[in-house]
């Protein structure tokens, strides 16, 4: 019976320590690069700021991708707090389109070392794609340095029937604990789960199997 009660334990502690991964955890803000500043306007929204390739670290991992708010601003260095969600359940007010199409942008073009002008064309062209908005502007990038990416939006076209996103997921960054308080959200890629969270799962699952076996030996016949 104490083996029983050991793994039943260690399997309701698998599961809090997957259940805590899933909150809030805390995000900073590294840079953006490459990439650079910029002006640009999209629909009733003007900015300066910075577009490229954003860098950040949440949960002890860091992570590049894009940012696909362009109604709220964050700053390097910054101390956020973080929830990781589907492109599916983004809080943005946006069509989940928008973000699918943005992520088959990053998974056909953001391949090997962009430069500067292409990260910011490439930034400029999600931001098109996730507001629907046509984006003018990048009036601090060369037209023949950053256009090419600027425009892949229409260029390449709708994604195709049964993308579901190639791994990038919604980063919502919080400027307060209660999650009340946007501050950005941004597009990075997760893949598959880490192995360490693979095998915590897999003892977890196991210590159940376990304590099954074990109660059901005890059961009178």
């Amino acid at each position: 019976m104490k083996i029983g009660w050991f793994y039943f334990g260690f399997f309701l502690m698998a599961l809090f320590v997957l259940a805590g991964g899933a909150q809030a955890q805390n995000a900073t803000f590294d840079n953006v690069s490459p990439g650079g500043s910029v002006d640009i306007s999209a629909g009733v929204y003007s900015l300066n700021g910075a577009a490229g390739e954003y860098n950040v670290t949440y949960n002890g991992t860091e992570y590049a991708g894009w940012c696909v708010d362009i109604e709220h601003y964050i700053t390097p260095g910054g101390q956020y707090w973080g929830t990781l969600v589907p492109l599916s359940s983004s809080n943005l007010p946006v069509s989940p389109s928008g973000l699918y199409q943005a992520a088959y942008l990053a998974v056909t073009y953001d391949v090997g070392s962009l430069t500067d002008a292409q990260a910011a064309g490439l930034q400029g062209a999600i931001w098109e794609a996730v507001w629907t908005s046509t984006i003018t502007g990048l009036s601090n990038w060369s037209p023949s340095s950053a256009q090419g990416y600027y425009t892949t939006d229409s260029s390449l076209g709708p994604y195709p029937a049964g993308f579901t996103g190639g791994g990038w997921e919604i980063l919502e960054l919080f400027n307060n604990s209660t999650y009340t308080d946007p501050a950005q959200d941004l597009m990075i890629h997760v893949g598959v789960p880490e192995p360490g969270t693979l095998m915590l799962l897999g003892f977890g699952l196991l210590g159940f199997v376990v304590l099954g076996r074990k109660f059901k030996k005890q059961i009178p016949a």
